[in-house]
């Protein structure tokens, strides 16, 4: 894995086991900095411009051929964060979780890279899915 991408993976990672004393909301906003990053990093060089998250989002996705399902969970990460952030929600630890997991498989797509054992082996995102997956190297 190349060190950039183990950054990104690192930061999901640290939002999740280190950082776990700060607010969610604050979390929520540094996790939805991360997946815009990446999604106008993805953008660079094409001379597209995207007005929003859901706009780069769409374009990612089709790029990067995330399913339905995929893409589904990006734009209710992006929706949940809109609501967080614009003070109309409460943060969820569930709901973090949920969306923490649903941007690294969108970084496991993208990047083409697996998730990292040391995330998944900490709790973070933990699901018997994302184990499977991680442990057999796929």
């Amino acid at each position: 894995m190349n060190e950039e991408i183990a950054e990104y993976y690192e930061e999901l990672y640290n939002l999740c086991a280190v950082e776990q004393e700060q607010p969610l909301a604050r979390r929520y906003r540094q996790l939805r900095e991360a997946l815009e990053r990446v999604m106008r990093q993805q953008m660079m060089g094409t001379g597209l411009q995207a007005t929003d998250l859901a706009a780069r989002i769409n374009y990612v996705a089709t790029q990067f051929a995330l399913d339905g399902r995929e893409q589904n969970q990006l734009h209710t990460f992006r929706l949940t964060s809109n609501d967080i952030l614009n003070h109309r929600k409460e943060p969820s630890e569930q709901e973090f979780l949920r969306d923490l997991r649903a941007v690294a498989y969108a970084y496991r797509k993208i990047f083409h890279e697996d998730i990292p054992p040391k995330f998944v082996l900490s709790g973070c995102a933990l699901t018997m899915r994302m184990k499977a997956i991680c442990m057999s190297g796929r």
